[in-house]
């Protein structure tokens, strides 16, 4: 269980789409911060969550099922 890439670099006004590739663990995203979050468990391959970051920063986010495996990752907003 992992994000791939766990780090991304976007410029504001982007929008992140994340995708379950394979697998039936549930999954989802959750911003550390509180900025965004899946709505539902995502769980499927090709389960989709998207959001737009409209501001420069670092957001750090997590899977919540899995954060104790090391399932976390960071998008960069220039």
């Amino acid at each position: 269980n992992f994000f791939a890439p766990d780090e991304l670099v976007v410029a504001a006004g982007a929008t992140v789409t994340w995708e379950i590739v394979s697998g039936d663990a549930q999954h989802d995203v959750v911003s550390v911060d509180k900025f965004f979050q899946s709505n539902s468990p995502m769980g499927r391959g090709g389960d989709t969550f998207s959001y737009t970051f409209t501001s420069p920063g670092e957001y750090k986010y997590v899977c919540s099922y899995h954060i104790n495996e090391g399932m976390t990752g960071k998008i960069v907003v220039k």
